[in-house]
């Protein structure tokens, strides 16, 4: 495959899939009994763009409306909305139809993140085969953070640009050109202020930290000073929006102390001693949701360790990636930072910054890529092979995945999963207790009990390929 349409191919390829699976399961446009609107989407996202069509003829203003949310300001909205890709094609569905257009938007917003995570594969990473390039976008177009967001789907938008800013930056730390990052940047900002701005409490400090591990020490303090630069033009460049928007919210947003959820479950008892043990029953339950999303992104995953372990930690990239590794993953460690990067409580949205986590295992993924061998006579390894070797060696790991989604298909088709924790957990009155686990995964049944089936048998299938 000729890498230069291994992009192309896997935007076809991603959509294709997500029509296809609306097909079987009978959703809009395959089926008049479901809508992919759910949630906040459904909720909150769908009558505000109904609500245009209602400022279109006149019937209700921009800027404020009293048939939203008991009387809300609007324009915040409406200016994420317009600046979001694919968002006219709400328009074109018309008045009434707009849950009906959201699998639609939705088929194109996934297809987009495929290109552009086979993009980033194609762009920065040459000895990656085009036809691995293509499998890496589609795989990243279904990460973890697509089933977070998809319920709010304006933070998908985060996947696009994910790819095209670390593009930037490495443009930047060769070149020391900084606005097309400035930009992407901007770019993120407008896709939700909020989560894109306390983001940046995160990625600015491993940035600096990537200025102390891979920059001469000649050159580091311009770089940090343009680092510090470009962060302020991407700012200065999202105020038309950012400032309306932050004006609107601010007057009829819904609001939340920043400690509201950072103390829950710990209570004074008796001679004020503290009662926790609310407080594991809140925790389990985030880090299940959290782990749920991170450990769907398995191939990814596995293959960030992989290449972590074959690093040895020696070179500036690899404790750069260390570094990021322990930044992007601080807020699903520590439930505690998630509420203060969140100004409170999270809501449902256990992993808002899951497009970080996305990126991180992305790049890690294609490191391991691109440190493979694919020639024809030789091992993943780079070591020889005669061609007796090459056909067994095939041929069995052609068996193990064939097995392994035999496996898998039986195992959800079968619902198995809907009691495997209770196996767990039924025997031990401790664990029975303590763990309060929900089967929450996109806030719907499954969860950990079928990820963790997932993650172990595609993690072994990879390991068994890489090694």
């Amino acid at each position: 495959m000729k890498k230069n349409g291994a992009a192309l191919l896997a935007a076809l390829i991603a959509f294709l899939i997500y029509f296809f699976q609306l097909a079987v399961s009978e959703v809009y446009p395959f089926g008049d009994s479901y809508v992919v609107a759910s949630y906040d989407l459904s909720a909150q996202i769908c009558p505000f763009i109904e609500h245009l069509f209602d400022v279109m003829d006149g019937k209700s203003s921009l800027f404020y409306s009293y048939s939203i949310a008991g009387g809300a300001d609007v324009f915040g909205t409406f200016a994420y909305f317009f600046i979001s890709p694919f968002s006219f094609l709400y328009l074109l569905f018309g008045d009434g139809s707009v849950y009906n257009a959201c699998g639609v938007v939705m088929a194109f917003k996934l297809a987009a993140i495929a290109f552009a995570g086979a993009w980033f594969a194609v762009k920065l990473f040459r000895g990656i085969p085009g036809y691995l390039c293509c499998a890496i976008g589609i795989v990243y177009a279904y990460c973890g953070y697509v089933f977070v967001a998809s319920t709010y789907v304006n933070w998908i938008d985060f996947l696009i640009y994910m790819p095209f800013c670390a593009a930037a930056f490495v443009r930047f730390v060769r070149t020391g050109k900084f606005l097309v990052f400035s930009i992407l940047m901007a770019c993120c900002i407008y896709t939700c202020f909020s989560i894109s701005c306390f983001s940046m409490f995160i990625v600015f400090p491993t940035l600096v930290g990537y200025a102390f591990l891979g920059v001469d020490r000649e050159r580091r303090n311009s770089f940090i000073a343009y680092l510090c630069l470009s962060f302020f033009v991407a700012v200065l460049m999202a105020l038309p929006v950012l400032l309306p928007a932050l004006m609107a919210y601010l007057r009829s947003g819904r609001s939340g102390g920043l400690f509201d959820e950072f103390w829950y479950g710990f209570t004074f008892g008796e001679k004020t001693s503290f009662d926790i043990s609310e407080y594991f029953d809140r925790a389990g339950t985030a880090w299940y949701r959290k782990y749920s999303y991170i450990l769907s992104d398995s191939v990814f995953v596995v293959l960030t360790l992989v290449w972590l372990f074959r690093s040895g930690l020696k070179t500036p990239l690899s404790k750069f990636m260390l570094l990021a590794g322990a930044t992007t993953l601080l807020p699903v460690f520590v439930d505690e930072a998630m509420l203060l990067m969140n100004m409170g409580s999270y809501m449902s949205y256990a992993l808002r910054f899951g497009f970080l986590n996305a990126l991180y295992f992305l790049g890690g993924a294609c490191l391991a890529a691109s440190e493979c061998r694919f020639g024809r006579e030789k091992a993943f390894d780079g070591t020889p092979l005669e061609a007796r070797d090459r056909e067994g060696a095939s041929v069995l790991y052609a068996l193990v995945c064939l097995g392994a989604a035999v496996v898998l298909a039986v195992f959800v088709s079968s619902e198995l999963y809907l009691n495997i924790w209770d196996s767990f957990t039924s025997d031990s009155a401790l664990l029975n207790d303590a763990h309060a686990f929900s089967g929450m995964f996109a806030h719907s049944l499954g969860g950990l009990q079928v990820i963790a089936v997932l993650f172990l048998i595609v993690g072994a299938v990879t390991l068994l390929g890489v090694f």
